[in-house]
């Protein structure tokens, strides 16, 4: 690698950095900067994209319903929706600009500036196309599928619901883990289809019956038709019984090897399936680092009031908000009381250093009541019997 090109990628990623920070920094300004950014605007757009999945939905019961009429209806209703989806694509970009598209919502916006630019073509060269060709229907189906796909865009939405942001979470963060989970019954659905199909071949080349050969052709003609056989068994598409008495018919080893499939994944691999599901949305659902912090914080204050509590109820007999030696040496004679403050974490060994402690912090005799807590919260932990040592 020359020198010239080193120098070349090197200039190019401080630029690209440079440019990065340029758009995640800069203040989104522009008429309908608080506009965009407003629940009730992604509120509206939300309602319109739902909106257009009923129209979709309505048009395609009404095609079936009239199946030689034109569509022109479809037509003015599609033409309106896309000047809906222009109107906000359009305030997106003249707030956001160029981090519309590498923001944390790159990849919806994206796919939104797509199926804009897609639907705005399609309706503009409509006048040219005879909708009752085949030319044209098989311009307008991906447009179609692309317009049901946008309703997913609707989804980042349902975390401003009590209580569904997590349902939310776990749905958009489980992609992965559903793909990687059809691609292993794939692979596990081949294995058996190709070993049964096999045998079945084999044995079927010396049978008689052509009854019985029409029987297993039908749901093992093929390795493809044996996984779709095998599909159907295991997700109740088909009664796995009458399946395998024709198998049970052709081959003894074939019959087996289907029944040991039946049991394998309804025993063990849809089991470990939901299991990985169960790890998969555990993992998503736990709290981030501020909601853990914030936890923590309020763990703490009521460990401090807990504390309070049993300051005020047993060792404060006199309710003066303090506490002399005796009373605490007193109070810690009781078991009740003890255990206590075993329940607050502390498990108090040396009744006269800890006081003598307090009376350090308190600069008094007698020890308040904020010293007090403040002295055990510090005292709490796995380090509590080795610091009261060290006293």
């Amino acid at each position: 690698e020359s020198p010239v090109s080193r120098w070349f990628f090197h200039k190019l990623g401080q630029t690209m950095e440079w440019w990065w920070r340029v758009l995640d920094k800069k203040t989104r300004v522009g008429p309908f900067a608080s506009v965009v950014d407003s629940i009730p605007f992604e509120a509206f757009f939300g309602l319109v994209i739902v909106a257009n999945m009923f129209t979709l939905s309505a048009a395609a019961n009404y095609q079936f319903e009239h199946l030689d009429s034109p569509k022109e209806q479809e037509q003015i209703t599609s033409m309106i929706f896309t000047i809906l989806y222009c109107i906000e694509l359009a305030m997106r970009l003249s707030v956001h600009r160029w981090y519309f598209f590498v923001g944390p919502n790159s990849g919806w916006n994206s796919f939104d500036a797509v199926l804009v630019a897609v639907s705005l073509y399609s309706n503009i060269t409509s006048s040219f196309l005879q909708y009752d060709s085949v030319s044209s229907e098989t311009t307008v189906q991906p447009l179609r599928l692309l317009r049901i796909l946008r309703i997913f865009r609707v989804m980042p939405f349902i975390h401003h619901f009590s209580g569904w942001d997590k349902a939310y979470k776990v749905l958009s963060g489980s992609w992965a883990h559903v793909l990687g989970s059809f691609i292993i019954m794939a692979f596990i659905f081949y294995v058996f289809g190709l070993l049964i199909a096999q045998n079945l071949a084999a044995n079927m080349s010396v049978q008689d019956d052509p009854f019985l050969q029409e029987q297993v052709l039908s749901i093992f003609g093929s390795v493809q038709d044996g996984m779709f056989t095998l599909f159907r068994s295991v997700f109740n598409g088909v009664d796995w019984k009458e399946t395998h008495q024709i198998i049970a018919k052709a081959s003894t080893l074939a019959s087996a090897l289907f029944v040991f499939f039946v049991g394998f994944v309804q025993i063990a691999l849809f089991n470990i399936l939901t299991a990985t599901y169960i790890l998969q949305a555990e993992a998503l659902v736990e709290p981030d680092h501020k909601t853990k912090a914030m936890e923590a914080v309020l763990k703490r204050r009521s460990e401090a009031e807990q504390i309070r509590r049993v300051f005020e109820n047993m060792i404060d007999q006199d309710r003066s908000n303090t506490i002399s030696r005796e009373e605490f040496q007193e109070s810690l004679k009781s078991d009740h009381t003890r255990a206590e403050f075993m329940l607050c974490g502390l498990d108090i060994h040396e009744t006269e250093g800890f006081f003598q402690l307090l009376q350090k912090l308190s600069n008094d005799n007698e020890v308040e009541i904020e010293t007090f807590v403040a002295a055990c919260m510090m005292m709490k932990g796995e380090a509590s019997a080795m610091e009261q040592r060290r006293m």
